[in-house]
């Protein structure tokens, strides 16, 4: 592929958002509690996408970061929300709260030129949501209530979170080394990212579908 290709396919690739928005719009009245919160992260992310068109032009580190605090919020949110308790939800709170002011403080740096953009709040806040992801996942599977992972919508949102922030680890700790090195680099690994998107969104879509597959009659919150 040449390198206006590749450009084409990463814009492409974060504007797919759209369809997962679209199938969540159509069948959230069918949604339970829990996986409307995974809509409002979709949601989240069609927002930030628009917001970063906007501001292509300009300075959009603001922009990527209040994305950043955004998601972690909603994320943890969605993926705790059926398992929350009075003894845990203090840690829960906790760790987002930490997460954000991390967030908020590394964009506040490099936006003033004081610090390079790197990527440690959102190392961090993936390993954060990894975690949450596999502990939601170990949860559900226990659920006698869950007759089948495979048709429970909740079981591929959790999982496109695991999948997609373990794969942001991966790229973000090659990321310094790669700007190191070289440059030209620095198109494949933004390449790379785009596909693990894509990969996510197909995972968020065959949720959808398993609620789309649900009687009208079950959505109970």
């Amino acid at each position: 592929m040449t390198d206006s290709q590749i450009i084409d396919f990463i814009i492409t690739a974060y504007r797919a958002v759209i369809i997962p928005l679209i199938f969540g719009i159509i069948v959230y009245k069918k949604m339970r509690v829990r996986e409307r919160a995974f809509f409002y992260l979709i949601l989240s992310y069609a927002l930030m996408t628009i917001l970063q068109n906007l501001t292509h032009q300009s300075n959009n580190i603001y922009t990527i970061y209040l994305g950043r605090s955004i998601e972690v919020i909603l994320a943890s949110w969605a993926l705790y929300l059926p398992f929350l308790s009075k003894k845990t939800r203090p840690f829960l709170v906790g760790g987002v709260s930490l997460l954000v002011l991390i967030t908020i403080s590394e964009g506040l740096l490099v936006s003033n030129g004081f610090e390079k953009y790197n990527s440690v709040s959102q190392t961090l806040m993936s390993i954060f949501l990894i975690g949450l992801a596999l502990y939601s996942l170990i949860k559900l599977r226990k659920n006698e209530m869950v007759l089948s992972l495979s048709q429970e919508p909740f079981f591929w949102f959790a999982l496109y979170i695991a999948i997609f922030h373990a794969g942001n680890i991966v790229t973000f700790a090659t990321e310094k080394a790669i700007m190191d090195a070289s440059n030209d680099l620095l198109l494949d690994m933004a390449f790379i990212k785009s596909i693990i998107y894509v990969l996510g969104l197909i995972l968020m879509c065959i949720g959808l579908w398993q609620i789309k597959k649900r009687p009208t009659s079950s959505s109970i919150n």
